[in-house]
């Protein structure tokens, strides 16, 4: 589910954690293909992909290499959505200074409450305004990342 900063995809939950599984060697290219990238035999990895066999759970770590293969982060997703929680892909913070950071903050924290005012002021959120709310929470999202990782830095470095 490789998604472009804004976008919004809607996750998928799969029947079972085996069949996400499945689903990810495919995203890989099959279990030979998967095979080569692990080390591991043809054999395992269909055992990792039989409905038969659901006691045969592959690694975390393998999860999270094939995941970072395929660029699909398809096992973590479904995970994620059988415990009620959703994930996002966030990107890199910039090296934007704060003061610049902050004045983005504001900026977007202002756009995301008047279009989310307008809409309680009539009772619901629109699909249109809907839209934007996502596009604006992701943005502040963003920078609100960007702000953590200066101030992680500054920390960091020992600075002031």
């Amino acid at each position: 589910m490789s998604m472009a900063a804004g976008s919004y995809m809607k996750p998928r939950l799969y029947g079972s954690l085996t069949t996400a599984i499945s689903a990810l060697v495919q995203a890989c290219g099959g279990l030979e293909a998967v095979a080569k990238i692990s080390g591991l035999s043809t054999a395992v990895i269909g055992r990792y992909v039989d409905p038969d066999q659901p006691e045969r759970n592959m690694s975390g770590a393998l999860i999270a290499q094939l995941e970072k293969h395929c660029g699909q982060p398809i096992v973590t997703t479904h995970m994620a959505l059988s415990q009620g929680l959703v994930i996002d892909k966030i990107t890199a913070p910039s090296n934007l200074p704060p003061a610049i950071v902050l004045g983005r903050i504001t900026q977007e924290t202002g756009a995301l409450l008047s279009t989310a005012a307008e809409d309680v002021a009539h009772g619901h959120l629109t699909k249109a305004n809907a839209a934007m709310v996502m596009r604006e929470t992701d943005a502040l999202i963003e920078s609100l990342i960007a702000l953590r990782h200066a101030a992680r830095d500054v920390i960091e470095d020992g600075g002031a």
